[in-house]
């Protein structure tokens, strides 16, 4: 990690902070506007289609189930996925470091560290295991341990992501309560 005046961060990991911040990521990604889209013009459709042509009683039966399966399947897989995802950046017994400088953030994982400028990020989201940092020009989000940082530290790096001279715009501040830095995913 450069060496510069702001305090480094740093975290061990643990299979549960693995666990909870994957949580954390597949809720932010099953919730975000184009998402709730795809359950409302996809979802729906599928489960009267299969009621509609399954013949006699059984239609009705069909597509109750595949109203029903059909969220817990993508539910199930979302979550496989940013496991797996985390799985590269987040190893159990790893240190993860973060560092907010005036100019960037700095992260290192056991995938790598990276020195991203603050116009890299378009919006930041803060739940209760994890941290999101939105990317401005790519459909993907950066994933940290909210533990990693102090609620000052928060309060800087919305500051900066939010910052007129960051590239993206404003920045989401999260308070409701998605993947790994630093390598993106969508």
């Amino acid at each position: 990690m450069p060496d510069d005046t702001a305090l480094v961060r740093e975290l061990t990991i643990t299979p549960e902070l693995v666990r909870r911040v994957a949580r954390d990521a597949t809720v932010e990604l099953l919730t975000r506007p184009r998402m709730l889209a795809v359950w409302a013009l996809v979802a729906a459709p599928v489960a009267v289609l299969v009621g509609v042509t399954t013949p006699g009683r059984q239609g009705a039966w069909a597509g109750f189930v595949a109203a029903v399966l059909l969220p817990v399947l993508v539910v199930w897989r979302t979550r496989r996925s940013a496991r797996r995802a985390l799985g590269a950046t987040l190893v159990p017994g790893a240190t993860v470091r973060a560092q907010i400088r005036d100019d960037a953030l700095v992260t290192e994982t056991a995938a790598g560290s990276t020195c991203a400028p603050w116009s890299t990020y378009a919006a930041v989201r803060v739940h209760r295991s994890a941290l999101l940092l939105r990317f401005a020009r790519v459909p993907s989000v950066v994933v940290l341990p909210r533990a990693l940082l102090t609620d000052d530290d928060l309060a800087l790096l919305r500051a900066r992501v939010g910052a007129p001279s960051s590239a993206a715009g404003g920045a989401d501040d999260g308070a409701a309560g998605a993947v790994p830095g630093p390598q993106p995913a969508t």
